[in-house]
């Protein structure tokens, strides 16, 4: 098991309103799963139909629709949507676990259907697990906190990709020997009063990991 190394993550309920950036008018926050460490009984996630139609016809695994469960060759997927404002910046929470499988240690986070054949590339970014952690394999926990738009790099995906949001949903599948507790993304929408000077889209948030 990994030791733990920087800060715990406060979850969004908890932060005071000073946490919010400047530079937004709201900070929505979206909330898929419960932070209960992974305890039974699973939740629900809410794929749109869209996603749910590519996973079953296009994508190579299985799909399941629950947080917390603890499954081999299972992906998850899940919707986050409700937003109708110009998104200036977003964070990704994501609470991990991965299974007994070896498996595992390819396992990724992958954001945004665009669709198409190819399952590579049917997504506007994602990136394995291990490239943010340095590590992934049985047993190991991690909570990640991505900001989408200062993504890490990955093969060549774009590192922002705040202009996929901005149509008011946000696409997850995480594969597929990896449990995940529950994921949080905080939706920070542009200012937009009269005279105020609009701010860079990748200007709030940095990348940051957790280990338990």
């Amino acid at each position: 098991m990994l030791q733990l190394i920087g800060f715990a993550l406060v979850l969004a309920w908890n932060l005071p309103p000073a946490s919010a950036p400047a530079e937004c008018d709201e900070s929505d926050v979206y909330i898929a799963g419960v932070p209960d460490n992974f305890e039974h009984p699973a939740e629900p996630s809410f794929p749109s139909l869209e996603l749910v139609t590519y996973a079953k016809t296009s994508w190579p695994q299985l799909i399941h629709r629950r947080f917390d469960d603890d499954l081999t060759d299972v992906a998850l997927i899940h919707t986050f949507s409700g937003w109708k404002g110009s998104v200036c910046g977003a964070t990704l929470e994501i609470r991990l676990r991965a299974g007994r499988s070896v498996m595992s240690t390819n396992d990724s986070v992958r954001l945004e259907l665009t669709g198409g054949d190819d399952h590579q590339r049917a997504f506007a970014y994602w990136t394995t697990i291990r490239n943010v952690t340095g590590s992934w394999g049985p047993g190991d926990e991690a909570t990640l906190l991505l900001d989408l738009g200062n993504l890490p790099r990955y093969v060549n995906f774009p590192t922002d990709i705040l202009p996929t949001l901005q149509d008011g949903d946000l696409d997850l599948l995480v594969e597929d020997d990896t449990a995940i507790d529950y994921a949080i993304l905080r939706i920070c929408e542009c200012v937009s009063s009269e005279g105020r000077t609009p701010v860079e889209a990748t200007s709030w948030g940095r990348l940051k990991t957790s280990y338990r």
